[in-house]
């Protein structure tokens, strides 16, 4: 379909794309009104390696080694925070029964990123502020008893740390105005798909 074609059909279709981005736009007035307001709790850990030799300058060759071993062991412990036994523990220690829909409904509310090479953060996403902190702090208990017994096999030297002891708290961002146009710009653009197509068909035909 040409441009020329295409502004044709909007224009004697606006009264049809008009109301559907009224439509959706309400809807996405709805969506910020009914859905209840969420929190997330936020923190960071870090990964360091003990230098063997504290009397020399911690850029001589140990430092570096041990720098560089933290920088490798960083994507053993975002594994980690990956793993279902971790947080099936973490469930666990929140006394919530363990099965498929609990752990897929945890899963969704924890997000894992690695901030630089030996920071690791953590969100943890609650409907009230003492479910979004319970829910972290939980789970990075489980993350530090698992990090615990794994060094215990492996580089004693390696640890696991909080940046801070508690998380922060905050509320998730929302706007009424985002959600309107964005309601708007999405009925009008699936209302233009569907003319199109439309269009097509019956050419076609």
């Amino acid at each position: 379909m040409e441009l020329k074609d295409l502004y044709i059909l909007l224009k004697a279709k606006l009264h049809l794309v008009l109301i559907s981005g009224i439509i959706f736009g309400l809807f996405g007035i709805g969506v910020y009104y009914f859905f209840p307001q969420s929190f997330i709790a936020s923190g960071s850990f870090f990964v360091t390696r003990m230098v063997e030799d504290s009397s020399g300058n911690y850029f001589a060759y140990e430092g570096y080694y041990a720098q560089q071993t933290a920088f490798s062991h960083s994507d053993t412990v975002l594994g980690l925070f990956n793993s279902v036994n971790v947080r099936k523990n973490a469930l666990e220690g929140l006394g919530i029964i363990v099965n498929e829909t609990s752990l897929r409904k945890f899963n969704r509310s924890i997000r894992v990123k690695k901030e630089a090479p030996q920071i690791i953060t953590l969100n943890v996403k609650g409907k009230s502020i003492s479910e979004a902190g319970s829910g972290w702090v939980a789970f990075s208990k489980a993350v530090l008893n698992a990090h615990e017994i794994l060094n215990q096999k492996g580089d004693p030297k390696l640890s696991l740390s909080m940046v801070e002891n508690l998380p922060v708290v905050h509320k998730t961002y929302r706007s009424l105005y985002i959600n309107l146009v964005a309601g708007i710009l999405f009925g009008v653009f699936i209302l233009i798909t569907y003319l199109v197509f439309e269009e097509y068909i019956k050419k076609e035909l």
